[in-house]
């Protein structure tokens, strides 16, 4: 599961789909879960350091926003 989660991470597409993904998340799923814990088992691989690649970087710059606009506390009060 990781290291499908870092593959598609490490390409910008991934992120962008990472980003619109995670809007779409019921907060009481099991989706939910393995994917919240999936990011925060690897937010330094996600946001420790910005891309040389201009279009890279703005990918993962609006992945940050996305999941840091997340209401975390909805998500992990089922569990």
């Amino acid at each position: 599961d990781d290291l499908v989660f870092l593959r598609l991470v490490s390409l910008p597409k991934g992120r962008k789909l990472l980003a619109r993904y995670l809007h779409l998340l019921v907060p009481d799923g099991e989706l939910t879960r393995i994917v919240s814990m999936a990011i925060f088992r690897h937010l330094r691989f996600l946001f420790g350091g910005l891309p040389s690649d201009q279009s890279a970087a703005e990918t993962t710059t609006s992945l940050a926003r996305t999941v840091s606009a997340v209401d975390w506390d909805s998500y992990m009060e089922s569990y």
